[in-house]
């Protein structure tokens, strides 16, 4: 679980660098930081924590939509909102006794669903590092398609 920690570090300092989406990435990293707190400091065994991890995925992921308001922030509340889903078929799977849904793969979805988070940085490296004379027209457009002012 030390991903956890490593990638909340990461993101935090891309928010801290790049300004245009800090807050879409602190809250990412906090929402990571959160998540490695709950595997460091709760029973492994204890259902504290698996209602922690779906509150902080859940307010995650509303922040991420309530703030921002940016196709990334959507992207990346997608993301979590997949998190959930696999919270949800996991816990499903060990409320049933049964390995239907994914309990034997539950690893390689969480590492996709980080794989998927780690996707969306390429935007922000993509506005941070390209060409200032290009057309900014496209990078300041939110989700209802209105510039921003």
């Amino acid at each position: 679980m030390d991903y956890l920690f490593y990638s909340s570090i990461g993101y935090a300092v891309i928010g801290v660098l790049h300004k245009d989406h800090r807050s879409i990435w602190l809250i990412v990293s906090a929402c990571m930081l959160l998540q490695w707190f709950n595997v460091q400091f709760t029973d492994v065994e204890g259902v504290c924590r698996y209602w922690n991890r779906a509150v902080i995925t859940t307010v995650a992921g509303t922040c991420l939509l309530i703030r921002p308001r940016s196709w990334l922030s959507f992207y990346q509340a997608i993301v979590l909102l997949a998190t959930l889903v696999t919270y949800a078929a996991l816990a499903y799977d060990v409320a049933h006794g049964r390995h239907i849904l994914i309990y034997n793969n539950y690893e390689a979805f969480i590492y996709g669903l980080v794989g998927c988070q780690l996707l969306g940085i390429f935007p922000t490296l993509w506005a941070a590092y390209r060409d200032f004379n290009s057309s900014r027209r496209v990078g300041l457009v939110n989700i209802q398609g209105h510039n921003r002012t």
